[in-house]
């Protein structure tokens, strides 16, 4: 483990406090820089404070070039482009390609686009995408799950229980969504593409709907989550849904809801992104520190 000792956090959510105060407590050195944006958080600064008063193996810095000189691995936010709070990604890369030993160094990283890969396998610079973990992808799929029925319960002045809830999407967190609201006793329907999708959902009890036939059922929910990272609710779908329907939309951008259209006809989107973090960053900030800490060991 000792290659992999100091470790430099980029933070710009509660997830990477509560990781730093876990890796603290394992042994290992941090250093952190806070993004302009948590700093002006009062809730984020008691935080900070309470995490660096517990010992004297993490530290803050304001020196983005200080934290790469420094620092054998460096915790990146999710998704990766948010270091552009700090540094650009391509001054990023070549700051870290001047370290002395690359053979020392790990990135590790959320949600890399085509780009950023490219950059770091040209400068030989080991990385690893913990969004690609399916450990951290269904932990981070209840904690999902979990956040966005609260934002529903906000939402709307009636029960879950009893309500008739549409979930469109059938992957992991649909999964873990769909499973969740039918143990609230809602009526729950799964609506995919893939017929083994459908299966699936009908094997655990759930109504299932094919997305082909959508349009003829769409009008009967009282609540509809989507999990699909395309425009599924189109003006013509939207305009057959219940005027006193919320829509939850949990998609990465650009969603799954055209805005514009749901606007003209009136209906209740919202679009919540970074729910682990938001809900639960105690917890995931912990699950991303254990992670880690599997990647350093089986490296050593």
């Amino acid at each position: 483990m000792t290659k992999y000792k100091t470790i430099g956090l980029l933070v710009c959510d509660l997830r990477q406090l509560y990781m730093a105060r876990y890796l603290a407590d394992k042994g290992f050195f941090l250093h952190l820089i806070c993004s302009e944006s948590m700093n002006c958080q009062k809730d984020f600064k008691e935080k900070l404070l309470e995490l660096i008063n517990i010992g004297s193996n993490i530290r803050v810095t304001y020196d983005i070039d200080e934290i790469i000189d420094i620092s054998n691995i460096i915790v990146t936010p999710v998704p990766f482009n948010k270091i552009c709070e700090f540094i650009t990604i391509p001054k990023f890369v070549s700051k870290i390609n001047e370290k002395d030993d690359l053979s020392t160094f790990l990135l590790y990283a959320g949600l890399l686009d085509k780009e950023s890969q490219d950059l770091l396998n040209n400068s030989n610079i080991k990385y690893i995408d913990y969004s690609k973990s399916e450990k951290l992808a269904i932990y981070n799929s209840i904690s999902t799950a979990e956040g966005i029925i609260a934002e529903a319960i906000i939402a709307k002045n009636t029960n879950l229980h009893h309500s008739k809830v549409l979930v469109l999407g059938y992957g992991k967190c649909g999964k873990t969504l769909a499973w969740k609201l039918k143990n609230l006793d809602a009526k729950v329907t799964v609506c995919a593409r893939k017929e083994e999708d459908l299966e699936s959902a009908y094997s655990m009890g759930l109504n299932t709907i094919n997305l082909h036939n959508l349009i003829m059922e769409i009008n009967k929910y009282d609540y509809i989550f989507n999990t699909i990272p395309i425009i599924i609710l189109n003006e013509e779908l939207l305009s057959k849904v219940n005027p006193e329907c919320v829509i939850l939309d949990i998609a990465s951008n650009p969603g799954g809801v055209d805005k514009n259209a749901a606007l003209r006809h009136k209906i209740s989107v919202r679009h919540v992104l970074g729910i682990p973090g938001k809900y639960a960053p105690k917890s995931s900030g912990e699950e991303m520190a254990k992670e880690l800490i599997n990647i350093i060991e089986n490296a050593s």
